[in-house]
């Protein structure tokens, strides 16, 4: 969402709590993102949280905090001041308990090998 935004012409802000984006992924996958997303001037908050948000005159300020990896207590705070516009994408969880996909794929594998003769 922040490269779509930056790419429409947005100043385009992303605050990731660790060294880059999509952390679960391959890491070849994570770095080259990262190194996009910075390549195409979005404002990049490496191992840092929001802190607090406020509302001024000017629009939104936002409070971060940036973690130092390397020293445990070394924390520094920032601000971005305003803001206009504020998405926060903070996780998800699927909410698949009562969609019984274990039945579904067995009955499309079943399917397919019915239809191939199997």
């Amino acid at each position: 969402m922040a490269g779509i935004l930056a790419t429409l012409g947005s100043k385009t802000s992303l605050v990731i709590r660790q060294t880059g984006v999509l952390r679960n992924f391959d890491a070849f996958i994570s770095a080259n993102c990262t190194k996009e997303l910075q390549n195409n001037g979005i404002d990049l908050w490496k191992n840092s949280q929001v802190k607090s948000v406020s509302k001024t005159d000017k629009g939104l300020e936002v409070t971060i905090v940036t973690k130092d990896p390397e020293k445990k207590n070394d924390e520094k705070i920032s601000t971005i001041e305003e803001v206009e516009c504020l998405l926060w994408a903070i996780g998800r969880q699927p909410n698949t308990s009562g969609l019984n996909i274990g039945s579904m794929v067995t009955m499309y594998t079943y399917s397919a090998y019915e239809e191939l003769g199997l």
